[in-house]
């Protein structure tokens, strides 16, 4: 991962956002495509081809997709909501909850265009759950706030949510100063 990226992925969504304005580039999108979007075109010049799900990983209007374990989870359709939730309980047990490594399992499927069904997403996360009790994984790159917070209280383990956020606020005002920076400097070169 590059130095830039790094940073960038401490800035908020909607700074990213006009930091593609600036440059002229499409600004829709969740934050990864924002960054990558954003580093290719510092890195080639060129704007990147924007990649959508393929056709068979989307929801079709007018469709219904009840909760069921054989229903496929389909982009357009799931959602992290408290019904999904209580369903997913169903499967898994009470101890499900949603997780960004879950969120990273599902998009994954649907960019290969093999959506998993309900049954399919209970196991895996059941599957890594048991092995996070076994062996906790650091948290990836692109988890920024999880990293910062993590590292935060094992400096300061008495803080309070207020203090944390606090400081989260302040260190994504420094990365996205650092942020422009970089840019300048890629677009003086």
């Amino acid at each position: 991962m590059n130095k830039l990226q790094e940073v960038l992925l401490f800035v908020r969504v909607q700074q990213l956002r006009d930091i593609c304005k600036q440059l002229n580039l499409p600004f829709s999108g969740v934050k990864n495509t924002l960054i990558q979007r954003i580093v290719h075109f510092l890195d080639t010049g060129e704007i990147a081809e924007e990649k959508k799900f393929p056709e068979i990983s989307k929801a079709k209007k007018g469709s219904s997709y009840p909760l069921h374990p054989e229903t496929l989870i389909l982009h357009g359709n799931y959602k992290n909501d408290a019904a999904t939730r209580a369903f997913m309980k169903t499967l898994v047990g009470n101890h499900f909850h949603f997780t960004a490594l879950g969120i990273d399992w599902i998009k994954d499927r649907w960019n290969a265009g093999n959506p998993p069904s309900y049954r399919e997403f209970a196991d895996f996360w059941q599957q890594q759950y048991q092995a996070n009790k076994q062996k906790k994984p650091p948290p990836k790159k692109e988890w920024a706030y999880i990293r910062f917070t993590q590292n935060y209280l094992s400096k300061k383990p008495t803080a309070s949510h207020k203090e944390i956020i606090a400081a989260w606020k302040e260190k994504q005002e420094q990365q996205f100063q650092r942020a422009q920076e970089m840019i300048q400097d890629c677009l003086s070169k």
